[in-house]
């Protein structure tokens, strides 16, 4: 399963488990002054679930995975990439 699938599927499982509906987390943001899922904002969130073509910035996609405690390394341009080791010994 591709990085981006993994990130998607962990947002979505803790937005149901937290019970954050779009208008839940704006609420937050507008009263709170906080983003509840690691930093990041309602509108960006809802582009990387929903939107198989956006891009989000390096330090969005680095501080969404290690929130959601996905396993991953860097490359050498500093992207972030599945970590192919523990692919390879979960097939097994």
């Amino acid at each position: 399963m591709s990085l981006r699938k993994q990130l998607v599927r962990a947002l979505i499982e803790y937005r149901k488990q937290h019970n954050y509906t779009t208008y839940a987390l704006r609420k937050i943001e507008r009263l709170e002054k906080k983003k509840p899922i690691a930093g990041i904002g309602v509108t960006t969130l809802n582009k990387i679930e929903k939107d198989q073509m956006f891009a989000p910035s390096r330090k969005v996609a680095i501080d969404l995975l290690l929130f959601f405690q996905i396993d991953f390394i860097l490359d050498e341009l500093g992207n972030p990439q599945i970590n192919k080791n523990e692919e390879s010994s979960k097939s097994r």
